[in-house]
């Protein structure tokens, strides 16, 4: 999943729908641990971390894929999502972006497949460790959505460049 430029321009030119999610223990009032993942794919995120997320399944509503992904990458079972922006690209990609909080989620995550699953704490995340270029103002608007749920969703368009 991707928080940044989502298409690789050498695939197909139909827009792509995802979801990236960002899971908070809830225990703690501050949100500083979040789950990450450590990409290994596409190329141009490998070995940064980004929320958790993936492809939308045409027959999923974007809700439906924040579960299903979560759950095959971290072999947790998270339903209570609550979407806090759609970004939108110059190309048509639009990534859903989710937030959720839940201790014993969190405490129960592990990595499943080849990208490895960190529970990282959120103020040493982009100081210390390589992340995506939007990855800290998105850790912040999911914090936002988590302490104001009646915040409206944010439309984030993004211009070619």
């Amino acid at each position: 999943m991707t928080s940044s430029a989502p298409s690789d321009p050498t695939t197909s030119d139909l827009p792509k729908s995802y979801v990236l999610g960002f899971l908070f223990e809830e225990a703690d009032l501050d949100h500083q641990f979040v789950v990450m993942i450590k990409k290994t794919k596409p190329h141009w995120q490998a070995g940064k971390f980004n929320g958790v997320g993936g492809h939308r399944k045409i027959d999923e509503s974007p809700h439906q894929a924040m579960i299903r992904e979560f759950h095959e990458e971290t072999g947790v079972f998270t339903t209570v999502w609550y979407l806090f922006a759609i970004m939108t690209y110059h190309n048509g990609d639009k990534v859903w972006c989710y937030t959720a909080a839940n201790t014993q989620d969190v405490a129960n995550c592990g990595t499943q497949g080849v990208e490895e699953i960190h529970k990282m704490i959120r103020d040493r995340l982009c100081d210390r460790v390589p992340t995506l270029p939007n990855i800290r103002w998105l850790i912040e608007m999911a914090i936002s959505k988590l302490k104001h749920p009646n915040e409206p969703t944010l439309t984030i368009n993004y211009p070619q460049t």
